[in-house]
């Protein structure tokens, strides 16, 4: 008898944990808990920063890709700006060297998760010298000429109106570029997304002309177009992903040759070509 009812308390113990496990697979109520340590984000959040400088000495090396190659004092500023609603939707600014030709703004819209709108320009400046002299005028233009009182040799040595004529260039090429884009969303599995940018980029670059043991340091043109697509679409699957895409680069450019008056004997003029349009 007492083995049995041992047997019977066991069993009976059994359906006891069986049961309080049924109670606890139960869904828990969640109306009332409370996150106090991890609110979510609603409204404008935001920083910023303001700095003012100056670099002890002229460097275009230091300067050459930052537009601080004199030592003239400069103001420069950062920003940026976040907006949640409660209903998930983001705004985001952000805002880099404001003061500075090397600025950079990007802006972002949408519901993550859903889909984004973003936006974005920057400028970029290239500085090639901190200062330098030339008897050419037309430097970066489709043709750099010699003054009316030159007179040419056969070596550096003769050139008379050489001192006369030298004159303080600052050649340098600026980039200018605005992009945007779109991600959409449509459902867990299928994503979609497009990005455009166009750029411009003008200046004068360093090139060299010659005519055979003789040569000049010149400065070609830049005026150049540039335009990128880019869009892909995803499919994920439960245990594999699918990608296909398109992308597409035209580049257009205003000034295909450049020409320049030879300052030494022989031929006038030599012509160089340019980068070429492609796509």
């Amino acid at each position: 008898m007492k083995s049995t009812d041992s047997r019977i308390a066991m069993f009976a113990g059994l359906l006891l944990t069986a049961a309080g496990g049924a109670v606890a697979a139960d869904k828990p109520d969640t109306s009332e808990w409370k996150c106090s340590r991890c609110p979510f984000s609603v409204g404008a959040y935001g920083a910023t920063d303001a700095e003012a400088g100056q670099v002890t000495d002229d460097s275009s090396k230091f300067g050459e890709y930052n537009d601080l190659d004199d030592d003239d004092p400069y103001l420069n500023a950062d920003f940026d700006m976040l907006y949640w609603t409660k209903s998930g939707y983001l705004a985001d600014i952000y805002a880099t060297d404001l003061g500075l030709a090397t600025r950079t703004i990007d802006a972002e819209v949408g519901r993550p998760g859903r889909y984004s709108v973003r936006l974005g320009w920057d400028e970029k400046v290239r500085n090639l010298y901190t200062s330098a002299d030339s008897v050419y005028t037309g430097l970066g233009s489709r043709r750099a000429n010699l003054p009316d009182d030159w007179v040419r040799a056969g070596t550096t040595a003769g050139f008379t109106a050489l001192d006369s004529n030298l004159r303080r260039i600052n050649p340098k090429v600026e980039r200018d570029a605005f992009n945007v884009g779109f991600g959409f969303v449509q459902n867990p599995r299928l994503t979609y997304d497009v990005d455009w940018r166009h750029e411009e980029k003008d200046g004068t670059y360093r090139t060299w002309g010659s005519f055979l043991g003789n040569a000049a340091e010149l400065g070609g043109p830049v005026d150049y177009d540039t335009d990128i697509v880019r869009g892909t679409v995803k499919y994920t699957a439960e245990r594999w992903q699918a990608e296909a895409g398109v992308y597409g680069s035209f580049f257009s450019n205003k000034d295909l040759s450049h020409t320049w008056e030879n300052a030494f004997n022989g031929q006038d003029l030599g012509r160089l070509a340019n980068d070429p349009d492609n796509k």
